[in-house]
Formats: structure tokens, sequence, C-alpha cells
């Protein structure tokens, strides 16, 4: 301690740390790599900010579309004529539940669809329903699977209560389902 030496690993280095050869840069072309380096970091920023901004619309897109998707499907299940082949196997509308909406990634060509799952109560038994909605013109479908004419096409299949939901039994079991397909010029796409 009392020799007065100094170590080199004690002296502290106050400049940047470049990369080597770079002390001979002039103080000019070192302001201009460090100007630019900090362009490129505030461009990420706010591309970053960006595409944050882009997901929260689209966000509240799909809650408007989801909404007005659930008031359509609840009113034309609640409207459908009692002859229908849906009220005659499963009586009156009375409840739908649906759980969280998903919104599926674009796919090779196939467009992004906004799609739920969840279970449509009835007078006589339980369905299950899943909703898809895509970008398109104004449209509306449902569908009940299986449908009559597959039910007429096969006399062995039974369709069956089995707790409150319908099963189809043949060659194996399947559930009964309601597919509900929208397209909305609302919907937006990624």
């Amino acid at each position: 301690m009392g020799s007065g030496r100094r170590w080199p690993h004690w002296k502290v280095e106050t400049r940047l740390l470049l990369p080597k050869g770079a002390e001979m840069l002039s103080s000019r072309v070192r302001f201009v790599l460090i100007a630019a380096a900090i362009g490129i970091a505030a461009l990420c920023l706010f591309r970053a900010i960006a595409v944050n901004d882009r997901r929260n619309e689209l966000a509240e897109a799909d809650q408007r579309v989801a909404a007005e998707m659930v008031n359509e499907v609840v009113g034309m299940l609640r409207d459908m004529p009692g002859d229908d082949p849906l009220c005659r196997r499963y009586g009156k509308f009375q409840r739908l539940n649906l759980r969280e909406w998903n919104r599926t990634p674009r796919i090779f060509d196939l467009p992004p669809a906004l799609s739920c799952q969840g279970m449509a109560e009835f007078e006589k038994a339980h369905c299950r329903i899943i909703v898809t909605v895509t970008r398109g013109p104004r449209d509306f479908g449902i569908q009940l699977t299986p449908d009559e004419g597959w039910l007429a096409k096969h006399p062995d299949a039974k369709l069956e209560l089995e707790g409150n939901e319908f099963v189809l039994r043949h060659e194996g079991k399947m559930c009964s389902e309601i597919h509900v397909a929208a397209t909305r010029p609302g919907f937006q796409e990624q």
C-alpha cells in the first residue's frame, strides 16, 4: 500500500466503449454514429407503439363485432319458427352461454376469423354452438349437425338424450352441434 504504484485495472475509463480502432475516429464521425444509433432506436420504439395501437384498435373492433353477433344469434334462435328442425329437436330457445371470443391468425390464404364456442340452452336439451365471423358482405347462416337429411339416410343412427345434451350413436358417439357462420364488412383483418 505504501509503495504508491497504481495498477492498470484501477483506472476508471470515462470514454465510450467503442470497437477497436474507433479511438482513431474523429469526434464528428463518432457523433454521427451515435446519432444514427439513437435514430434507429427511436424508429423501433415508434414502430412498437404503432403496432400496439393497431392491436388495441383490433381488440375494440372485435368486441363490437362479438357483441353484435351475440345479439343477432340470440334474436335468430328466439324468433325461429316452431316447424324448424332445430326447434323440433330441441324445443324453444331459452339462453345462450358463450365463452371467450378468439381471433384466429391468417393461415395460408384463409382469412382470419373471430370465433367462439358455448352452449345454447333449449326447452328439451342443451346444444353445443360454434359461432364464426369473417370479413365480407353482411351475411348470416346456421347449420345443425347432424341435419335431418343425414338422419333420414342413416336409419340405424340414434339421437338420444344423454344428461342434458343430445348424443348421436352411430359408429361411435358424436354430439349434436349448431354452427353459425357470419360475414361482416366491419370485421377488420390483421
